[in-house]
């Protein structure tokens, strides 16, 4: 087992690289976890830009990074939902717990509770990034809990405006 030890604490050396990726970040982008439909994009790696605005359409920002161009599409959605948000307020004696040989009896409290609604925002969402050099996609990578469902919309946007 001691041998093993380097090796599995090597995934967590990207948590302390600044901007790195941690082991859990680094599964979900890995290929093997993606939607077809996502699968679909990453595939794009070494083809033609063109060929990723024939699949998903214009992107919503172009960024000059470098010497490469990035593509991002991205799709977020956000809404408002009511969550009840407990707190403990305080807390009451409800026993005794017997002493025994000497020891004194001891008091038993039970914690007490108050709570209320609360708006809270939540969302979902992707963003896809296509980094482009000269003009050749060279990598591909996305972020979010909804991409299969942005590149589904993207490719069905595109098939419309293409009829």
């Amino acid at each position: 087992m001691l041998l093993l030890g380097p090796f599995l604490l090597g995934g967590c050396a990207a948590i302390l690289e600044p901007g790195g990726k941690t082991p859990a970040q680094h599964l979900l982008s890995m290929r093997l976890f993606q939607p077809a439909e996502v699968k679909q994009v990453m595939d794009l790696k070494g083809e033609p830009v063109d060929a990723a605005i024939a699949m998903l359409g214009e992107p919503n920002e172009r960024l000059n990074v470098k010497d490469r161009m990035v593509l991002v599409w991205k799709q977020v959605t956000n809404w408002e939902e009511q969550e009840w948000v407990s707190y403990q307020t305080g807390s009451q004696m409800v026993g005794v717990a017997p002493g025994g040989r000497g020891a004194p009896a001891t008091p038993i409290y039970q914690p007490t509770y108050s709570g209320h609604y609360e708006t809270r925002l939540k969302g979902k969402g992707c963003f896809l990034d296509i980094e482009i050099q000269d003009s050749v996609i060279v990598d591909v990578e996305t972020d979010g809990t909804d991409c299969a469902n942005l590149v589904r919309g993207l490719r069905a946007r595109q098939a419309r405006s293409a009829s």
